[in-house]
């Protein structure tokens, strides 16, 4: 059982790491798209796509050209997408792992009851009446 929580726990953390590795690389895409397309630096490429991927969206920057603008609109379609899928996973994990550990805790929490709890002796009379 625990060979196969621990296995779960490897395959969800190697999916949290390619999700960061695709966030970067989305960023990255994004950076170099807006800075050919438009000409803007990397600093200013990345921060439009930084807060157009967190549906911010209110900058002084934005698309001038008809390619820019095909550009971004699918960038935003994808990359919002991921963000999504992204914060799905990152809460999935969460709540596996908090929920095991509550689980956990609460079995300790019984145990820990029940070893504290006594047994109630009985006492019960018995009166032996040879008229019945």
């Amino acid at each position: 059982m625990e060979d196969f929580e621990q296995e779960t726990k490897n395959v969800i953390r190697l999916r949290l790491i390619g999700i960061i590795m695709l966030l970067f690389f989305l960023l990255i895409v994004g950076m170099f798209g807006f800075h050919t397309l438009e000409g803007w630096s990397y600093k200013d490429s990345l921060y439009f796509s930084a807060i157009s991927l967190m549906t911010r969206g209110q900058s002084n920057l934005y698309p001038t050209t008809f390619t820019s603008v095909l550009f971004t609109v699918f960038y935003l379609i994808i990359g919002v997408g991921f963000i999504i899928y992204a914060i799905t996973n990152l809460l999935n994990y969460y709540i596996t792992f908090y929920q095991k550990s509550l689980e956990n805790k609460t079995l300790k929490l019984l145990n820990t009851l029940k070893k504290k709890q006594q047994p109630k002796k009985e006492k019960w009379i018995i009166l032996k009446n040879k008229n019945y």
